[in-house]
């Protein structure tokens, strides 16, 4: 108990003072009478099985995420008139489900990035970033992000090239 309390008041400390702030404060905890000794301990039971827990636990935030907008959606939709078409009702549905739902978006992508970052810090200290679960999950979702800014422009320059080469026959 007391161990996950430690880790979830790092993982606060990391993400409302910064990565340096929070290390340094760890760091100036752990040189007590027992400190090296700990950090030795603590260190060797670190295993890409802890780093895939806390990748685990990022997956669970943002599908929460996910499942909390799909909620609002249908909420938003069964709260029509009933004589409200199956097609309105989908699409407003649909639409609710895409609103983003301030702070609360924010903060639990934020608690998964944390939840990596502490993940990824730890495969980083111990040189295991080759096999770090959350360094994987990071890349993919950079990877996505990034392939969705790429065929955003491409389909934005597709649009712009459609609609001037249509005022171009009228």
């Amino acid at each position: 108990m007391a161990s996950t309390q430690a880790a979830a008041g790092f993982l606060a400390d990391l993400l409302a003072d910064g990565l340096a702030t929070a290390v340094a404060d760890r760091v100036v905890d752990y040189l007590g009478e027992w400190g090296r000794l700990k950090l030795r301990l603590r260190a060797r039971s670190w295993t890409a099985a802890n780093c895939k827990l806390l990748a685990d636990t990022a997956r669970d935030v943002l599908s929460l995420k996910r499942q909390l907008h799909e909620a609002v959606g249908e909420l938003v939709s069964r709260a029509l008139p009933p004589n409200t078409s199956a097609f309105h009702r989908e699409l407003v549905k649909k639409i609710a489900a895409k609103v983003p739902l301030e702070p609360l978006d924010t903060h639990l992508e934020a608690i998964a990035r944390g939840l990596q970052l502490v993940g990824i810090y730890m495969c980083l200290v111990l040189v295991r970033l080759d096999t770090c679960p959350c360094l994987l999950m990071w890349g993919e979702h950079a990877t996505v992000e990034q392939a969705k800014q790429y065929l955003t422009r491409d389909i934005q320059r597709l649009l712009d090239q459609s609609e001037r080469d249509l005022q171009a026959r009228r």
